[in-house]
């Protein structure tokens, strides 16, 4: 059987940016009121999508710490007819890979590890580790510099049936194909990066990569909704995702695997959740202000650890982007306008980003 899943499909390609972060004292007393009429054209530019079938899903867009729309759209489950609310969860896809690089910069900054280590100081079994005499660092990997070549490039991503049984095979595939330039040289976006952070992350903590999030990130920031692989108990409800398959509703996320995407792409969250991951980024609550500001710096193209440098709207954000097997995500945080936009969607091919940029429009008085 076979589907028309692009590359962005699998895992997900990731967007982001950086500025300096306002402190939580300044966004409480910068709060200011913004008429109904605000919240009700946000509402229409997401029915405008609604209307022609291209997105369902959740959003809350946040600004100045008054919340302008928190809402779900659409079915979660065709099965159940459970409806999509702000409280149900979704895969977020790469939003993945800036937990998995805030990681390893917790990791740094107790000593653990250097990011400018080599990756064979962890990782020895890894054959690929330089090229013309330059040896793959951490930051190499998190800010996709590293030159190992993406693992969706291995496989049919069209045929499902095509991908590695198990995590430890995908590992090996990895292993086996050597880096496509000198490590620092380019910038390529993949995913293969993010799965050996993943590995190091276990290696170096001595916890399951799950195990670390919800020690060090989520239970700290109160994300009790947020998950790898194991829902939390009580779990939230979660939405099954869904593509458009030859004119068809298919759940296509039955053919999704976390278990291979994982640390580049495995995490399930909700709205609620990530608005938190946003306060405690700016609150500085989970490394120094100045180890977080650090991951917005761009290294090559933009691309920071873990987060994109973007305009949007006219607007400098920091911001991430995900696709995978019937989910699309978008997080984009306006930190100089003190705005979050937050979408998740069970509808692969949502034009998440588009959905994103509408709503930065009507905030900022552009439409």
């Amino acid at each position: 059987m076979s589907f028309p899943i692009t590359r962005r499909h699998f895992a997900l390609l990731s967007l982001g940016t950086g500025l300096s972060l306002l402190p939580q004292s300044s966004r409480a007393a910068s709060a200011t009121p913004v008429s109904g009429d605000v919240s009700a054209q946000l509402e229409a530019v997401v029915r405008s999508y609604l209307e022609i079938d291209r997105f369902r899903g959740a959003v809350l867009v946040s600004y100045k710490g008054e919340t302008l729309l928190r809402h779900g759209w659409g079915v979660a489950n065709e099965i159940t007819g459970a409806e999509n609310t702000p409280e149900t969860a979704y895969q977020i896809a790469s939003l993945t890979k800036a937990f998995t690089a805030m990681s390893c910069v917790q990791l740094d900054e107790a000593g653990r590890l250097s990011l400018d280590d080599p990756i064979t100081r962890y990782l020895p079994e890894v054959i690929h580790s330089e090229k013309d005499g330059v040896a793959i660092t951490i930051r190499h990997l998190l800010s996709h510099t590293s030159g190992i070549p993406d693992f969706l490039g291995f496989y049919d991503v069209n045929n499902p049936f095509s991908y590695p049984r198990t995590f430890d095979q995908l590992f090996l595939d990895i292993l086996e194909h050597d880096l496509d330039f000198t490590p620092g040289t380019e910038f390529f976006y993949g995913n293969s990066d993010y799965i050996y952070a993943g590995l190091i992350i276990e290696r170096v903590s001595g916890l399951t990569y799950e195990n670390y999030l919800k020690q060090h990130i989520f239970a700290p920031v109160g994300m009790n909704s947020s998950f790898v692989v194991e829902p939390p108990d009580p779990a939230p409800p979660i939405a099954k995702g869904y593509g458009v398959v030859t004119g068809q509703l298919v759940a296509t996320s039955d053919f999704g695997r976390v278990d291979l995407v994982w640390s580049a792409g495995g995490i399930t969250s909700t709205v609620d959740d990530l608005l938190r991951w946003h306060e405690a980024l700016l609150g500085a609550k989970l490394a120094s202000r100045a180890a977080i500001d650090a991951m917005y710096v761009p290294v090559l193209e933009n691309y920071g650890l873990g987060w994109e440098t973007q305009t949007i709207a006219g607007h400098r954000a920091i911001e991430h982007e995900g696709h995978t097997i019937g989910y699309d995500a978008k997080l984009a945080r306006f930190l100089e306008d003190d705005l979050v936009i937050i979408l998740l969607s069970n509808l692969q091919d949502a034009p998440v980003a588009e959905i994103a940029e509408g709503l930065a429009e009507v905030v900022f008085g552009q439409r």
